[in-house]
């Protein structure tokens, strides 16, 4: 939440960047933001099947009901 608010209110490395990118729904902001939420998804799930492997062994023991 905080490198959003950065990314947004000007502190972040890319917010200039930010700045130039389109408003709306399917604007550049709006990818740009997702992708940032997205990086931190992928690596909150890498870090959980770091710490606790047996998440993956469950998902993989139930056909068809894959978690990630």
């Amino acid at each position: 939440m905080d490198a959003l608010n950065d990314l947004v209110n000007g502190k972040h490395p890319l917010s200039d960047i930010y700045r130039m990118r389109t408003d709306g729904p399917d604007g550049g902001k709006a990818v740009m933001i997702q992708h940032m939420i997205m990086k931190y998804r992928d690596a909150a799930k890498d870090t959980l099947l770091k710490e606790f492997p047996e998440i993956m062994a469950e998902a993989k023991s139930k056909p068809g009901k894959w978690l990630f």
